[in-house]
């Protein structure tokens, strides 16, 4: 085998590790050649960095469309190998990287944020569009991410949250402020597409924090009662109609609570002691047959045995069903005597 020495090295090698001259060898073998253009090139691009990077730029410009198809072809042909590289990569140099990002972040702070703010505005709709789409077509997918990792997303939103709290709060307020009408409409057609839905929520929600929510709703109505009673006004005078029908419903729907209902009403102006739930009253008609105590008929109404005007009570133990014919004869009369009035029947 014919062997050479390279001149740059001295290392005694065949002559297949230099490159030819024309009809001769060259002095320095192939590594030492690489190494040189190596050196070369970093002295060149740093001598002539500016240039380089104009000319490149000019390049990309005028090949803009060239270069992304050929961009595309070459991720479409080696996706998966793509894939599979970035993401060794990134999990070998994960903490290398989110520190790079990090430093990179904090140095450029400003002009990312307005450069993402400006991106945005213009592509608003595209955006909009992309995610509802990635959301329709990967529902279950985020739905279970979601569930794997509740309590890790709970807790980074809640530090982020309490680190940005006043920014957070500045940024939604300029936010509903300028998106008022969009916000309400949007909410709107939300809640009409997905009514019955958001309903039984509701109801799972309110029933397991009902002391929580009926506080909540106090408070607020007391410290916004000219805004409430306004608002119920308005409404009153826009739907009186729908209210007189709903209040006539209930009435006929719920004959037990209008009997309750009544009964408080009338102790409570008789400035009487007492109180009888719905069910209580129910149940002193159960225990009556539903008739009336006095004559034995069809019980419509709910007697204060001892009246009220006679100092009588509104507890359970006082109140008996009877027929509208045998209140009114017996009326206020005190003591009564419940024979004689069946024997006059």
């Amino acid at each position: 085998m014919d062997m050479k020495e390279c001149t740059k090295c001295g290392e005694v090698k065949a002559v297949g590790e230099f490159y030819k001259n024309g009809s001769k060898l060259r002095s320095h073998c192939k590594m030492c050649m690489a190494e040189y253009r190596k050196v070369y090139r970093k002295k060149y691009y740093q001598s002539n960095k500016e240039a380089i990077a104009e000319k490149c730029k000019t390049y990309r410009e005028k090949n803009k469309d060239t270069i992304r198809a050929r961009d595309k072809a070459y991720r479409e042909r080696n996706r998966d190998a793509i894939s599979a590289k970035d993401k060794r990569y990134r999990e070998q140099n994960r903490e290398a990287i989110i520190a790079k990002d990090k430093r990179y972040y904090e140095r450029n702070r400003e002009a990312l944020a307005e450069k993402n703010k400006a991106w945005y505005e213009q592509n608003r709709d595209a955006i909009a569009t992309r995610r509802k789409t990635y959301r329709d077509k990967n529902k279950d997918v985020i739905k279970a991410r979601y569930q794997n990792n509740k309590e890790a997303i709970s807790v980074r939103h809640k530090a982020y949250y309490e680190q940005n709290k006043d920014e957070i709060s500045e940024r939604s307020k300029a936010y509903r402020d300028r998106n008022r009408d969009a916000i309400r409409s949007s909410k709107k057609d939300y809640y009409e597409r997905n009514k019955e839905d958001i309903l039984a929520k509701r109801k799972v929600r309110y029933e397991q924090n009902k002391d929580r929510a009926k506080a909540t709703s106090d408070r607020w109505r007391m410290a916004n009662l000219d805004r409430v009673r306004a608002k119920r006004k308005v409404y009153r005078e826009q739907n009186n109609d729908k209210i007189k029908s709903s209040k006539s419903k209930w009435h006929r729907d719920n004959p037990d609570k209008v009997r309750a209902s009544k009964q408080r009403r009338r102790v409570l102006k008789r400035g009487a002691e007492g109180y009888a739930t719905a069910e209580q009253i129910e149940a002193r008609w159960d225990m009556w047959g539903r008739k009336c105590y006095i004559c034995g008929g069809p019980a419509e109404a709910t007697d204060h045995v001892k009246p009220l005007v006679k100092d009588g009570a509104g507890w359970p133990c006082n109140l008996r069903p009877v027929c509208r014919r045998c209140n009114s004869s017996k009326g206020s009369t005190w003591p009564f005597d419940i024979k004689a009035a069946r024997e006059l029947q």
